[in-house]
């Protein structure tokens, strides 16, 4: 089968970085590159900038002396923004 043929398989790219605002500008990048080139097609991404975001500076000092860790933190930041149900009480 020669490329692009209907039988061809998928191929995946990973492009990873610690700093999001580098995904931000390289992804876009990126894609126009592989939409650009005719071995590709259906070039797409499953990681959308779309949905709102928030920073979080996490004072770690300040949450040691309160006995919080990271971990809690985030687990708390998780619940308050997944609006999952976390307790139910009926009186």
């Amino acid at each position: 089968m020669g490329l692009g043929s209907r039988g061809s398989l998928p191929v995946q790219f990973v492009i990873q970085n610690l700093d999001f605002n580098k995904l931000r500008t390289t992804i876009p990048k990126f894609l126009e590159a592989a939409r650009n080139d005719k071995t590709f097609q259906n070039v797409d991404v499953n990681l959308k900038f779309n949905k709102p975001e928030v920073d979080i500076l996490i004072d770690r000092i300040r949450a040691r002396e309160l006995g919080l860790t990271v971990s809690d933190i985030a687990s708390v930041v998780q619940s308050a923004f997944s609006g999952r149900r976390l307790a139910f009480i009926l009186l």
